[in-house]
């Protein structure tokens, strides 16, 4: 069973917030807002996969694997998946091997998407 893991964006300061400032939206936030990525939030989850390097990999993340495919990792239709134009197995079989690395995410690195 993969780990329930999520992590909260907030658009207007442009970081993820730390532990501490996901207890504080909590008490201060609509919940089910955030859950829905509504207004200044974005909530995105933990794949349950890591990288080449142990970094978990979260959905919005942007991948790069060995053999030079970058892309965004995105939530569609009950699972996660990545953008490519070839050779899809290829990517998720590398993902899965431990042959990619997070090399940013499309909310502090929006550049990455057009790559």
């Amino acid at each position: 069973m993969r780990e329930i893991k999520v992590k909260i964006f907030k658009k207007d300061l442009g970081v993820f917030l730390s532990d501490e400032g996901i207890n504080i939206l909590y008490l201060r936030e609509d919940l089910e807002a955030v859950s829905r990525n509504k207004g200044n939030y974005v909530l995105v989850q933990y794949t349950g996969l890591k990288d080449k390097n142990g970094k978990e990999i979260y959905e919005g993340d942007v991948i790069k694997t060995d053999d030079g495919h970058i892309s965004p990792v995105f939530y569609e239709e009950d699972c996660f998946c990545v953008k490519v134009c070839t050779n899809t197995e290829a990517l998720f079989t590398n993902i899965r091997r431990g042959m990619a690395e997070v090399i940013g995410n499309l909310y502090e690195n929006p550049e990455l998407c057009t790559k």
